[in-house]
């Protein structure tokens, strides 16, 4: 007797995983709008403050905004495939 392999989409489960990727990127890109403010803000003058506030303009924070918008492109994906099998179960 051979083993049945389970097809389909379990909707709630990957609606739930749709929202906590939402909320995920959220999260992320307020703390990036968090940290860019502490960088520019802080008591440090120098060379060595000017390096980091350079490196963290073009290279961290740009990192982190760029793993935001993948999320949400995954996110996007995510509620495509749901809405392309919920219309094919309907089919």
């Amino acid at each position: 007797m051979s083993q049945q392999i389970p097809f389909g989409m379990n909707y709630s489960a990957v609606n739930s995983m749709i929202g906590k990727m939402t909320r995920a990127s959220q999260k992320l890109a307020a703390m990036k709008a968090s940290m860019s403010k502490l960088v520019e803000n802080q008591d440090w003058h120098g060379t060595d403050h000017d390096r980091f506030v350079r490196d963290w303009t073009d290279q961290y924070a740009p990192a982190i905004q760029d793993a935001v918008s993948r999320l949400d492109e995954a996110t996007v994906a995510a509620r495509r495939a749901v809405n392309g099998q919920q219309t094919a179960s309907a089919t």
